[in-house]
């Protein structure tokens, strides 16, 4: 059962890393489609990225606490990184990417 339990929370940290990329896209986008001189959207979407790290590094600790790894884990790993590092590097562009 805990086995299961530790699966899930592995997953649901491995979602919480794309869905961190994800709202950073978005929110950068309507900030793109705005007023320019509104940098708030700016600021929150900047503010998806340490969330994003944060669990990212929980997601290793806890793939590495367990000492177990599956390819679907691996791969949603490698796929929410990839939407982080592209939402950083759209808002490090100043978002005219």
């Amino acid at each position: 059962m805990h086995s299961q339990r530790y699966k899930l929370i592995a997953g649901l940290l491995g979602s919480c890393v794309g869905f961190c990329g994800v709202s950073s896209i978005l929110t950068s986008l309507r900030y793109c489609l705005g007023d320019p001189a509104d940098k708030r959207l700016l600021y929150i979407a900047l503010a998806f990225l340490p969330f994003g790290m944060f669990f990212d590094f929980l997601d290793g600790r806890v793939a590495r606490w367990r000492k177990k790894s599956s390819m679907m884990g691996q791969e949603l790993d490698s796929l929410a990184d990839l939407v982080r590092v592209s939402s950083s590097s759209f808002l490090l562009s100043g978002g005219t990417a």
